[in-house]
């Protein structure tokens, strides 16, 4: 979750906003995490697991994974266009 805090925050964009559903069965919990960012806007679940804290850190892990899918294939598609893959997908940097 920090990680993922962190790129927002050196891309200046909105912190992502985090939604946590208890089960009232079992007593695990589930989080999903909205990220809205320049040309972009993303929704990730993360796993069930014990606890608010492990649901919404899985749900900013899925987030991650989702951002560097993004910036891989961004940086396909700059390479296959020019030669210069320098630049970072809609300005992300990554940590």
């Amino acid at each position: 979750m920090q990680e993922l805090d962190e790129i927002c925050r050196e891309n200046n964009w909105i912190l992502p906003r985090y939604t946590i559903l208890p089960s009232l069965i079992d007593g695990l919990y589930q989080a999903a995490v909205y990220l809205v960012c320049p040309d972009l806007e993303l929704n990730a679940a993360g796993d069930i697991k014990t606890t608010p804290r492990e649901a919404r850190d899985s749900a900013a892990a899925s987030m991650l994974h989702q951002l560097h899918s993004k910036a891989k294939e961004k940086l396909a598609e700059l390479d296959s266009s020019t030669s210069d893959t320098s630049e970072p997908y809609m300005g992300i940097t990554m940590v």
